[in-house]
């Protein structure tokens, strides 16, 4: 008996697919668009809301390209997240379309039919287009280093794999295209292995295929190594990223990693339980159970990699390729974060075309498994839509965040802050108790949590806490500035006075102690001073609404 029309199986993929693919993930990234800046993105020194360095400096930071990017989205869209959240949208849906070209290259060079690798190249874009666990790379401003710089890798790698030859031409797109993604950021490097890795594992001849490609690789190489010495002398000295990360040694943050890199394979395979600061404890040595099967295993997958060259290529390939992508940030330079999720943007690549192996067979696929693909897409975008919602506040955000991790301090400390932002003084201040004794400390804790205390009608637990911070820091002006605030508002008007000028002392430049300072003469009916006062607050902040306020009193009751 013939089979009916729709049992036979699809032709090559409708040319509207992609273009809806990408209107899809638009939709699915369309809440992140309206959300503000969170974390650490106003601690850029291109988004700086007191004002940006001079371009010179962007260029020679170790990122040029990723500070310039911010620099210009500030010089045309001033400090507004919103627009800087479409370019790194933009950014993702390019990516998207270069993944698929990327892929289809790649399984083409494993032998796979053209019919079926266009459709599992589709799928792999549309995977990367909607995966959940990739948010964070597209909706967090400051992961613009991660879209951009895998935007230039994917672009290297499309032209890289055109032929098993490279011509002088395209031997310079792609070099160009490699900088440019390191100039992005360091973890580009990593292109390197993976370009030298496509001749070795599809080629006939390992050394025929590299020594066809000397043109390209000689210069990669050489670029590779160079910039792998720039980027351990850069870390060398850091306090977030490097062999300055305290309490942590490489072999501990090896360790860690055995355990780490098998999360992010079940986060890519099992997208559930996205955070934005996972706080995962480093492991304390290769001895605990769990760094030993997490290298176990590792060592494993990776020698059945090669045992199972010939059968499994692209599982072999993308394992390998997943690794060597991971590896500057999950091998034995130490990161103070030893898990993002965003880490996963670029490795990606590896455990897409990984998964490929499985559904190389038949020729075409069945309507049935087309059907079943749809629906995961489907999930992914709705688990993506939803993720996407945490990113339209910070409080939103900081509460998903101790959801997934109710013991990580810094969440608590983070979450308070956003509170105390929006007017929840109450609530910020015991936010603030709870990450102190999750262990969060510091200056700027006790003095944020200070405000939050007096923002909140307690001035004596405010002031409490004030003294703790000096008693760690004595040369905080900060801390002295905010004593004085307090005192003046429980009418201690000359211990204020006294805290407020050490603290201008210690630092003339903080325009809030001006401000508090011409308060304090106000009061004392010292109007005169208090004006001058408020004058240097302006001229070093010329909008400071408190200090313009201030000015205006004193100037209507001399």
């Amino acid at each position: 008996m013939a089979k009916s029309a729709n049992s036979s199986p699809p032709g090559a993929p409708p040319s509207w697919l992609l273009p809806a693919i990408l209107a899809a993930a638009a939709l699915a990234y369309l809440p992140a668009l309206s959300g503000p800046f969170i974390f650490d993105d106003l601690t850029m020194d291109s988004l700086n809301p007191n004002g940006s360095p001079p371009v010179s400096s962007l260029v020679r930071s170790s990122r040029p390209l990723f500070y310039l990017s911010l620099w210009l989205d500030r010089q045309a869209f001033g400090l507004a997240a919103g627009p800087m959240h479409a370019v790194n949208l933009i950014l993702h849906l390019l990516n998207a379309c270069l993944m698929v070209g990327v892929l289809k290259r790649i399984l083409a060079l494993a032998g796979v039919e053209r019919i079926r690798r266009a459709w599992l190249a589709v799928g792999g874009g549309a995977l990367f287009a909607l995966h959940p666990a990739l948010t964070e790379a597209v909706s967090y401003i400051v992961s613009r280093s991660e879209v951009l710089s895998v935007f230039f890798c994917l672009a290297a790698l499309f032209v890289f794999l055109g032929s098993e030859t490279i011509g002088a031409g395209r031997t310079l797109a792609v070099l160009l295209l490699a900088a440019l993604a390191a100039l992005a950021k360091e973890h580009s490097f990593a292109l390197v292995p993976v370009m030298a890795l496509v001749p070795v594992w599809f080629g006939g001849s390992a050394w025929q295929g590299l020594k066809s490609r000397a043109l390209v690789f000689a210069p990669l190489i050489l670029g590779g190594v160079a910039g792998a010495v720039y980027v351990f002398r850069a870390v060398g000295a850091q306090t977030t990223a490097g062999f300055g990360v305290q309490a942590v040694t490489p072999l501990n943050y090896l360790a860690t990693q055995c355990q780490v890199i098998w999360r992010y394979v079940f986060l890519f395979f099992l997208p559930w339980g996205m955070n934005i600061d996972r706080a995962i404890p480093f492991a304390g040595s290769f001895a605990e159970p769990l760094t030993i099967a997490g290298a176990a295993a590792l060592l494993a997958a990776s020698a059945a990699a090669f045992i199972y060259r010939k059968r499994y290529p692209l599982a072999g390939f993308g394992w390998l390729a997943f690794l060597i992508l991971l590896a500057p940030t999950s091998s034995v330079i130490p990161i103070a974060d030893a898990m993002t999720d965003r880490r996963l943007y670029l490795s990606s690549l590896g455990l897409l075309v990984f998964a490929a192996q499985w559904f190389v067979r038949p020729a075409a696929p069945s309507r049935q498994l087309l059907a079943g693909f749809a629906a995961v897409l489907i999930l992914a975008g709705a688990l993506a839509h939803n993720r996407n919602q945490d990113y339209t506040s910070a409080e939103r955000m900081w509460r998903a965040s101790i959801a997934a991790n109710p013991s990580n301090a810094r969440a608590h400390f983070q979450l308070a802050h956003a509170l105390y932002s929006q007017g929840g003084c109450v609530e910020s201040a015991e936010s603030y108790s709870k990450a102190h004794s999750l262990g969060q400390s510091g200056t700027d804790l006790l003095v944020d949590w200070a405000l939050a205390l007096d923002c909140s009608g307690q001035p004596d637990a405010a002031a409490q806490r004030l003294r703790e911070a000096l008693a760690r820091a004595p040369k905080s002006d900060h801390a002295r500035s905010t004593l004085g605030m307090v005192y003046a508002k429980q009418g201690k008007l000359d211990q204020a006075l006294a805290e407020l000028n050490q603290a201008l002392e210690i630092n003339p430049r903080f325009d809030m102690s001006w401000v508090y300072r011409g308060n304090v003469l106000f009061l004392l009916g010292r109007r005169g001073e208090a004006v001058s006062d408020f004058r240097r607050a302006l001229a070093l902040n010329p909008g400071n609404p408190a200090a313009q306020k201030g000015l205006a009193a004193a100037m209507a009751g001399r």
